[in-house]
């Protein structure tokens, strides 16, 4: 079928694109179109009205070059389209549906993309083409119909949030009311509504103080007057949202205000307001109390108590008692006057559950200023409801309600007998059989009131609280944990009140719901502290760590033991706090999963004071060698993750570090005469937290000192034999990082020239080390043993060692049995040594070393060039030699001897 084209005259023009917008034109609105559907709805809505708009603009312009008038048909049909797209965005907006008229618009489909744009752009259009269709000059009551019809549309903008559009509208809306404001009502009307929109758009728009003076027209009874009731609920709504936007409480205040101004304007005429006035009441007086003036709200609200609607005269009345606390009102005398005169206006009979709520508030606002008074009005809330449907749900929202107030820190003022009302009201809860949560929130109100004096160190009185509490439970599963709590709250109580025997009975009452509790077991210790009977304490400790109860996490366990650990201190139980302290340590070998940071400073603090008790005097207090060690692991251990933790990594750590270097080195020292085994492991944990610090010139020169005397330590402890290759494995490991530590050092050198006596003594160890592992195991390759002291003679020589550094590794190799090829370049280096060393030789001792070179020499390297060297040396010093002549004499006969043997080869 051929689509139709545009005609070429103006109006036809207009009713071709009218009815476009249905036919030529669909609009996808499936759920699955999204935003790119909708914005191309309005793009198609947009352009039609364009086009509309043009036609209209062109048939203005004929007319002007013509100098004709508009026909009555022309208007005629103006009006007609204007009609039916104006009735088109009414129906759109409300059924979601398009079909203009039949005799305007050939056919129609369903518009279903309803937005506030298409319906803003619709009325706009629709109201060009009604002004256009309307004769002039306008009359009063065309005025009135164009400025109403340039309000709606105005409004529709708004709602489109296209403020400019919405303005313009409005501006267009006052142009009607020139001549006729002052006599047409109708005119008055839309000017107040005029002006109220747009002190809500420039409010929206731009937070300006020029809404208020737009506003405050509204008020004018010449414009308020003439608003209908559904007028009046529109304006209140527009003060109450623009109140709720404002983010200063002055602005809030100043728009309910002008509601309430308005309103009373309005009622003079018709006083039945009363609804949307008393909600804007009591907007006003909440406002203004929130903006703490609590004295302006009180007249506010005021008039409200005796309000007909019972919802309101209830909010009314719990927002004066609230203010009147908040005022710091004490005249209980006058209060209870409130009371009885709002309980003679309003009956409580049939309320809804709102209404219920509500006045449960409010007793609990008046419970701030007496308790007594509260409790007589929940009482009169019962005799009042006694016949309604739900009297009995009713009895027990005002039982618990007492309950709650009663245990109310206030309610101590009541009087003596407060318990005996509230064990009264328990025992009504367990003989009406009360629903599950009833019970449950008067089970908190008892359990927290309870809390509370106990707290308040009224130990006496949180007894009783408690024992009303275990009465609450029901004796169901899920309650036994809660019963166990309470009793052990009671044991708790009667420990502060030294009532040792009643703590010991609610204990034993625990374990038989609850057996291995770690809570009970920290009960228990106390109370066998306080007895003095630290054996008892020590043993109960270990079911504060041992219990397998689901409650008793390691994190529970810790938090008790660390209790305890002040517990005993405070009493000044050494014996027992050190027990404390050795099960919270032997409870955690590895670090929690939660926090960590707490825990790891936790136990190092708690090292820290088992080191420092185990050097007082007290024999109980005491270490083994293997507890002193261990514990100092895992200080170490700690500082170690700690040290890795870099958002926990800071001046602490630094002291911590510092204090368990200094503590672990002063032990070393002092064991290092009487447990050598003890003082070398020590020197090597000292020497593990000396890394975790900066590695500054004095650090490495700690690090190096430490690891010296761990290595002297192992050295001379596996010379003893026991154990001898674990303490060389030890050495071994010491003397590698003290090589590194010596070489990192160097860069930092102060410019002395004084050799590293530790360097020339670790030459000694690291030689010793090699020889000692050779003898513990004779099996080994001698040709590595040979290798690696070469290495080491090498290094030594490297360092300009001195001749005594080379006689000590000779004296070694011939102590330590070591294999002839050792002992032969061992001595030919310190032979060499002396040569280099000095001008003066001691000939005897030279003599003897020299001799032991030519016996530890195999034959094959018996060569001549030993016996030309000893030559060269006798005759260095001078004829007669002081060369020992029986030396020159066995020199003779083993050269005589070598001779003979090389003959024979």
């Amino acid at each position: 079928m051929d689509v139709p084209s545009c005609p070429d005259q103006p109006i036809p023009a207009m009713r071709y694109w009218a009815n476009s917008l249905l036919i030529k034109t669909q609009i996808r609105t499936h759920n699955n179109d999204g935003e790119d559907a909708t914005n191309e709805t309005h793009r198609m809505v947009d352009d039609v009205c364009a086009s509309i708009r043009h036609q209209l603009a062109a048939w203005r312009d004929q007319l002007s070059s013509s100098g004709e008038e508009a026909t009555d048909e022309e208007l005629s049909a103006l009006d007609a389209l204007g009609v039916a797209l104006w009735n088109e965005a009414v129906e759109r907006q409300s059924s979601a549906r398009l079909t203009l008229p039949s005799d305007t618009i050939t056919a129609s489909n369903s518009l279903q993309s309803v937005t506030p744009l298409c319906i803003a752009q619709l009325r706009d259009v629709a109201f060009d083409l009604l002004l256009a269709g309307t004769p002039s000059p306008f009359d009063e009551k065309c005025k009135v119909k164009l400025m109403d019809l340039s309000v709606k549309a105005g409004k529709a903008w708004y709602e489109a949030r296209e403020f400019e559009k919405a303005e313009g509208m409005y501006q267009k809306a006052m142009s009607f009311t020139d001549g006729i404001l002052d006599h047409d009502t109708g005119i008055k009307r839309l000017y107040g509504l005029v002006s109220i929109y747009q002190a809500q758009l420039v409010w929206d728009s731009s937070r300006s103080g020029v809404s208020f003076h737009l506003a405050n027209r509204i008020v004018d009874p010449n414009y308020a007057s003439f608003l209908t009731y559904k007028d009046m609920e529109n304006v209140s709504h527009i003060c109450i949202e623009c109140s709720q936007s404002c983010e200063h409480s002055a602005d809030s205040i100043q728009w309910l205000k002008i509601a309430l101004s308005c309103l009373e304007t309005w009622g003079l005429k018709t006083p039945s307001i009363s609804p949307i006035q008393n909600k804007v009441t009591l907007l006003l007086g909440e406002a203004l109390a929130k903006a703490g003036r609590v004295d302006a709200a009180l007249p506010i609200i005021e008039p409200l108590l005796t309000a007909s609607e019972r919802h309101v005269a209830l909010t009314a009345f719990k927002l004066k008692i609230e203010y009147m606390a908040k005022l710091g009102f004490s005249d209980v005398g006058a209060l209870e006057s409130v009371v009885q005169s709002f309980s003679s206006n309003i009956s409580m009979s049939n309320a809804t559950q709102e209404e219920l709520d509500i006045f449960f508030a409010a007793l609990f606002a008046i419970s701030n200023i007496s308790v007594k008074l509260a409790l007589s009005a929940a009482n009169s809330l019962v005799q009042q409801t006694a016949n309604s449907r739900n009297s009995a749900k009713i009895v027990e929202s005002v039982a618990m309600t007492k309950i709650q107030l009663l245990a109310s820190k206030d309610a101590a003022s009541v009087d003596s007998d407060r318990l005996t009302e509230v064990k009264k009201i328990v025992a009504e809860c367990i003989a009406k059989d009360f629903s599950h949560d009833t019970a449950r929130l008067v089970q908190i109100a008892v359990w927290r009131a309870g809390e509370r004096a106990f707290q308040e160190r009224r130990f006496k009185e949180s007894l009783d609280w408690f024992q009303i509490g275990i009465q609450l439970f029901t004796g169901k599963k899920e309650d036994t944990r809660n019963v166990s709590i309470l009793r052990r709250k009671q044991a708790l109580a009667n420990i502060e009140l030294g009532l040792w025997e009643k703590a010991e009975q609610a204990c034993d009452r625990v374990d038989e719901d609850e057996p291995l509790s770690a809570s009970t077991a920290y009960l228990r210790f106390i109370i066998a502290l306080n007895k003095d009977d630290q054996d008892a304490a020590i043993k109960h400790l270990a079911a504060i760590g041992g219990s397998s109860e689901a409650e008793s996490t390691r994190s529970l366990a810790l938090s008790l033991l660390l209790s305890a650990a002040d517990r005993a201190f405070k009493m000044g139980k050494k014996k027992v706090l050190m027990g404390v302290f050795k099960k919270i340590v032997a409870s955690t070998s590895d670090l929690f999963s939660e926090n960590v940071a707490f825990w790891r400073r936790a136990l190092l603090i708690i090292i820290r004071c088992i080191l420092k008790l185990s050097k007082s005097n007290n024999p109980s207090s005491s270490l083994s060698e293997k507890e002193t060690l261990q514990y100092i692991k895992t200080g170490c251990k700690l500082l170690q993750s700690w040290s890795t933790d870099l958002t926990e990594r800071n001046d602490d750590f630094e002291a911590e570090a510092t204090w368990f270097h200094r503590t672990v080195w002063n032990m070393a020292l002092e064991k290092a005469s009487t447990a050598a085994n003890l003082a070398s492991s020590l020197f090597g944990l000292c020497h593990e937290i000396l890394k975790l610090l900066e590695a500054n010139a004095p650090n490495l020169t700690s690090r190096k000192i430490c690891l010296f005397l761990q290595a002297a330590g192992e050295i001379e402890l596996a010379r003893s034999g026991v154990d001898c290759l674990q303490h060389l494995d030890v050495a071994t490991t010491a003397i590698k990082d003290l090589k590194k530590a010596i070489e990192d050092l160097k860069p930092l050198d102060t410019g002395t020239n004084e050799k590293d006596l530790i360097a020339l003594q670790m030459i000694g160890f690291e030689y010793e080390a090699i020889l000692l592992r050779h003898q513990a195991d004779p099996d080994s390759d001698s040709y590595v043993v040979a290798e690696s002291t070469k290495q080491i003679l090498d290094s030594a020589v490297l360092m300009d060692a001195p001749i005594q550094v080379f006689q000590r590794l000779a004296d070694l190799s011939m102590r330590l049995q070591s294999p002839s090829s050792v002992v032969f370049m061992t001595v030919r280096a310190a032979l060499e040594a002396e040569l280099r060393a000095n001008r003066q030789l001691d000939l005897k001792h030279f003599s003897h070393w020299f001799r032991v070179l030519v016996r530890s020499s195999q034959v094959s390297t018996k060569n001549i060039s030993l016996f030309q060297q000893a030559i060269g040396v006798i005759k260095a010093n001078g004829v007669p030699t002081t060369y020992p002549p029986e030396e020159i004499q066995w020199l003779m006969i083993t050269a005589w001897n070598c001779g003979c043997e090389y003959f024979r080869y």
